[in-house]
């Protein structure tokens, strides 16, 4: 991965059988197209940048996004709640709290992390609209919807 330098594991996480180490290419089901989202969850929760002394400079430096590229009225039900929770708000960083500690758990709670929802399937494969209509989320579920919260509210997020 570019930017982290010679020897940096970027990607480690944990499954039932262990550390994952190495990414891999997700296979298509077949009859769907590029934009299938079957298996995207679960290898987000495999497959992510640990931050640690070795990630750090390149999370804050060539990894995080220091622009929008949302495009207003693609998610009106994101653009809502976004309105909703960071109402008289300021700052982006107020805004991102906001959105995180209030309308993550109000929107799609956990559904082992109390306050807890249904349970729900491990491998869903639901669009961004499809998660908020589900009303739980997994954790890499909530952090897509977050990702998505504050990029229509006019906040830098990948």
């Amino acid at each position: 991965m570019p930017g982290l330098g010679p020897g940096v594991r970027p990607c480690v996480g944990h499954t039932v059988s262990g550390p994952v180490r190495h990414a891999r290419a997700l296979p298509q089901p077949e009859g769907t197209d590029r934009r299938c989202n079957l298996g995207l969850d679960l290898w987000h929760a495999n497959y992510f940048v640990a931050y640690r002394r070795e990630t750090a400079k390149y999370l804050y430096e060539s990894y995080s996004p220091t622009s929008v590229r949302y495009k207003p009225g693609t998610l009106p039900a994101f653009e809502r709640i976004a309105a909703e929770y960071t109402a008289g708000l300021k700052t982006d960083r107020e805004k991102a709290v906001a959105l995180l500690t209030k309308a993550i758990p109000d929107k799609v709670p956990h559904p082992a992390i109390a306050p807890m929802a249904p349970m729900c399937d491990k491998n869903r494969g639901l669009d961004d609209d499809g998660l908020l209509a589900s009303r739980t989320c997994w954790c890499n579920e909530q952090a897509r919807v977050f990702v998505r919260l504050c990029q229509v509210a006019g906040i830098p997020a990948d």
